[in-house]
């Protein structure tokens, strides 16, 4: 090693310049890259799924990246590095998270079958096909993304829905094979209406004809009017009806059809009951609405104070005077009505929904401008807000229908508009939409009552996907993820109409939004609700992916107490001496997250998991090649010395000199000896492994090992920009004891290429024991060391972050054997025999909220043997042989608690799992290095490596790494 005085440091440092160049050759047999992507959200309606994995087409194909970047410091120099990879098979990536969503796979042929020239496109399309004669109407399905539901395999399969309507043509192809049961079988009624209306909501996908939106699902069918009793058309029967269905399991009731009367126009169900339960309420109210509620009031003869308190009392005097006075022989019976056949009918809903939704139709009087009385009831019953959907109808058009692919679509509406159950309503086009009628056949028909059944099928492919969704929270995700042309804040006024845009078509609103609302459905989800629209249109495939932002991470018993963790947050870094060994022990695993409304998506594991790829092992080599650190040595007087060295960073070499990272870093060792027999010394911005072993007896050429760990403590190895001191006691004749303390960072050993600072701390110490063999060591040494690593947010270089944090420090007890022999004496002049092994045993810690439940003593080695001298040629050469182990996990274990799903109550579920943190594979290099100095100012080196399975991957591929390097000194 050349050491100069100060002014030879500046004049070296000023004429100086390295050319390297590399070229490495890397045999895949299998890779595998980590791949995150915490932006994505989800796919566009005509988005198909790309391959995770992709393998080259030929098994030798062969691929060269070519890197020139400069690193300019306190030294001239610059660096080319050609980087070649071939292979025998190719390697697949590790499959991305931000594609899935629920835990339903997505396959992209699915949704296929459902886009223009799918297999089912001429059935899908007759939905719209027999539209008016002048085809201007657009597909409903493909309005709310259906077919993206349905690539998930999304199609209501396993729950049922029932239908509650006037009658049904039970043997219709597109129903007899879809009924579950049916009330009242026997006396079923054949109805065009309610025939129409269940093949909405789940009729057979059979080829003919058309579909259901939850085209699997399974239909409870009964008609609203009692024919086998004397309850006729009441409150008294559709209370049994509805008890009936909650029996039969269905998870959704579609209510398509109501009831209204005159003077509904200006007197609204809500406000005659707050006035009839509580008098004073009236001054509440707009002056013409007081005056037009005492004027019924007086008409049909209710004294308010009777009825205070009672609301099922006030709604059944209510609804009858509207009724009767609207069509008595329509609604022959309704003044039999009693109060506690509301009551009853009332208490029947509230209880189907601790397991399902009910949806209910809107008037299709368009001229009202408010919610009729039979989809308003949870205004004047609140307990039935639970899971309550109103559907308004707006029709759908194309604005152009001779440009159907590029139009934009015309949105008026055909019903009532949502008005005061906006906060859980929304709209959707049942205009002129195709359907089965008996006998066996199809008609068009238009209403409310056709886009009540889609909306219901939509819940029902959500409760499929949601298994585990309260039907409070199935409605939360429908509305929240609706289309509302940003919160309705994204209309424009353009040549006089109200636009909007909802995916890539543009929307024309015959009608403004109105009275803009918010309904908050979990912390962070909020959502905007127009008095005309509700929460405007349905969008499935929103519905599908995460809402409120990407999924959490739940550690805990449940959802209401366990804590979140940002799934982006939530990784496993793994440090190269655990190899692949965690990765390996998850693959194909999966764990549940969670939305913001408790919806679960399945992950796999292994996707927030890092592995220290080969590629990454093999910059690093190239980088570290690129200059070798220059040394230089000031005497102080009285025996001390200050040791400068200014030393490429990892990466320096790999980096344009437009980031950040400086290309050179100063180091300082400062010795100072107190007597013959004790020395002190301090350093800074170093690494401690310089201090202790063969790198402080100067045994080995440093600038002719490519390694990074070969011949080194490895465990001392992970501090970097570190400070400490030593004392060293003995003499060179008999031997000496070395004892330190140090800190700093932690080497960067998983990150560089996000270009992240680590700022983790490590801190130890280190004794040693020298023992010369020969007359000051002459014809060698052997150390043995022992001492203590003491890792702050790291293990071994493995950085947890997250659901997957480690609590505290993790200390790491480690001793090592090291050594040099002169093989002088076997006739091989300035030849050394040199070796090294170095064990260690770390003790990770868990804590209550990680995902690690436990974590075994983990048993970690490293080993390198080889030979290094001068002069094999030449006077003026040196050489260098090695064999490296670098550090590799020997044993250890880690218990991890998936959470794998959850409960309707909120509670988790989890999977208990040991995972093997040993690698697969035992990388072991071989390294011969060559150097010739051809004369003062020129010096030339090269140098190959051998590398088996590279990080300790055991289906890594072989790599093969040549590299020269030119020096010139003027």
């Amino acid at each position: 090693m050349e050491r100069k005085g100060w002014t030879g440091l500046r004049s070296g440092l000023a004429r100086s310049v390295c050319f390297t160049g590399a070229l490495t050759f890397v045999w895949l047999q299998a890779a595998a890259a980590w791949a995150q992507d915490d932006a994505a959200g989800p796919a566009p309606e005509s988005e198909t799924a790309a391959s995770e994995a992709t393998a080259p087409e030929e098994a030798d194909a062969f691929n060269a990246e070519v890197l020139v970047p400069v690193g300019l410091g306190l030294a001239l120099g610059g660096s080319a590095v050609l980087l070649a990879t071939g292979g025998d098979d190719g390697g697949e990536r590790a499959p991305r998270w931000a594609r899935s969503a629920t835990s339903l796979p997505y396959d992209a042929s699915r949704t296929a079958e459902f886009r223009p020239g799918g297999l089912y496109r001429d059935e899908m399309m007759a939905l719209s096909g027999t539209r008016r004669d002048d085809l201007v109407g657009y597909n409903p399905y493909e309005l709310v993304n259906a077919p993206e539901a349905y690539g998930y395999g999304a199609t209501g399969k396993g729950q049922t829905i029932a239908i509650l309507d006037d009658g049904f043509q039970l043997d219709h192809p597109e129903i007899a094979p879809k009924i579950e049961s049916v009330y009242q079988r026997n006396t079923m009624p054949v109805e065009e209406h309610g025939t129409h209306v269940a093949g909405l909501a789940a009729g057979a996908r059979n080829g003919r004809g058309s579909f259901g939106m939850a085209f699997d699902a399974r239909l409870h069918l009964g008609s609203n009017e009692d024919f086998v009793g004397d309850l006729g058309f009441s409150p008294a029967h559709w209370a049994n009806a509805t008890d009936v269905a909650r029996q039969a399991g269905a998870g959704v009731q579609s209510n398509s059809w109501g009831f209204e009367g005159q003077g509904m126009e200006r007197v609204r169900t809500q406000d005659v009951n707050r006035v009839v339960a509580d008098p004073d309420a009236i001054d509440d109210l707009a002056p013409d609405v007081r005056r037009d509620i005492n004027a019924f009031l007086r008409n049909v003869e209710v004294d308010r104070e009777e009825l205070r308190g009672d609301p099922a009392a006030a709604f059944t005097v209510f609804v009858q005077s509207l009724v009767l006075a609207d069509d008595a022989e329509t609604f022959e019976g309704v003044a039999d009505w009693l109060p506690e056949d509301w009551s009853a009918y009332v208490s029947a809903l509230d209880a189907f929904q601790k397991q399902g939704v009910v949806v209910f139709a809107l008037s299709n009087n368009a001229a009202l401008s408010f919610a009729d009385s039979s989809a308003a009831l949870p205004e004047v019953f609140p307990e039935l807000k639970e899971a309550w959907i109103t559907v308004a109808n707006v029709d759908f058009t194309y604005d152009d229908p001779d440009d159907r692919s590029g139009s934009a679509l015309r949105a008026e509406r055909w019903s009532a508009p949502c008005a005061g159950t906006a906060a859980y309503c929304i709209s959707h086009d049942g205009t002129e939409v195709l359907s089965s009628v008996p006998i066996d056949d199809y008609a068009a028909f238009i209403g409310t009552s056709m886009a009540t059944p889609q909306v219901s099928g939509a819940v029902a492919i959500l409760a499929q996907a949601f298994p585990d969704h309260t039907p409070a929270q199935l409605v939360a995700r429908l509305l929240a993820s609706a289309e509302n042309f940003g919160g309705w804040k994204d209309l424009k006024r353009v040549d006089g109409q109200l636009v909007g845009r909802i995916g890539k078509r543009d929307i024309i609103l015959a009608e403004a939004p109105g009275e803009i609302g918010k309904s908050e459905f979990a912390e962070g989800v909020t959502h905007a609700h127009s008095s005309v629209y509700g929460h405007g249109f349905m969008n499935l495939a929103a519905a599908m992916q995460p809402i409120g932002g990407p999924p959490l991470v739940y550690v805990g018993g449940d959802l209401q107490t366990a804590k979140r963790f940002d799934i982006a947050a939530s990784r496993v870094r793994l440090g190269p001496a655990f190899g692949d060994g965690l990765a390996r022990s998850l693959a194909n695993l999966d764990i549940m997250t969670f939305d913001r409304l408790g919806g679960g998506f399945n992950l796999p594991v292994e996707s927030m998991v890092q592995v220290n790829t080969q590629v990454t092992e093999a910059r690093d080599l190239l980088s570290a090649f690129a200059r070798k650190p220059e040394r230089h040595s000031i005497a102080l007087g009285g025996g001390a010395a200050l040791e400068v060295a200014f030393r490429p960073q990892p990466q320096a070499s790999l980096t344009p000199i437009s980031r950040s990272v400086p290309a050179l870093e100063a180091e300082a060792l400062i010795t100072l000896p107190l007597s013959d027999s004790v020395a002190v010394s301090g350093w800074s911005n170093r690494s401690p492994m310089r201090s202790f072993g063969l790198q402080a007896e100067e045994r080995v050429q440093e600038e002719m090992v490519l390694g990074r760990e070969a011949f080194t403590n490895p465990y001392l190895g992970f501090v970097s920009r570190g400070h400490g001191g030593a004392v060293e006691l003995g003499s060179g004749s008999l031997g000496a004891l070395r004892l330190g303390m140090f800190e700093g960072l932690h080497r960067d050993t998983w990150n560089w290429r996000q270009e992240e600072r680590n700022e983790d701390r490590v801190w130890g110490g280190a004794a040693e024991v020298s023992l010369p063999f020969g007359k000051a060591g002459a014809f060698g040494s052997l150390a043995l060391t022992g001492g203590l690593l003491n890792e702050s947010g790291t293990i071994l270089g493995a950085k947890t972050s997250g659901a997957f944090e480690t609590k505290g420090d993790t200390p790491t007890w480690f001793t090592g054997l090291s050594g040099a022999l002169a093989l002088d004496r076997l006739g091989f002049k300035n030849v050394s025999l040199v070796g090294s092994a170095y064990w260690g045993w770390t003790q990770a810690r868990t804590s209550s909220t990680s995902l690690f439940s436990d974590v075994s003593t983990i048993a970690s080695e490293s080993y390198s043997i080889g030979l290094q001298g001068q002069e094999l040629f030449d006077a003026r050469d040196r050489f260098a042989l090695t064999l490296n182990q670098p550090l590799r996990v020997r044993s250890g274990s880690a218990r991890m608690d998936l959470p794998v799903g959850r409960t309707t109550d909120l509670g988790l579920r989890h999977r208990s799992m040991n995972l093997n943190l040993t690698p697969s594979g035992r990388e072991v290099s071989l390294e011969a290095s060559y150097g010739f100095a051809l004369n003062e100012a020129i010096d030339l080196s090269g140098a190959v490596m051998l590398r088996r399975q590279p990080g300790h991957q055991r289906d890594a591929g072989r790599e093969g790494i040549g590299l020269a390097k030119l020096r010139i000194n003027f």
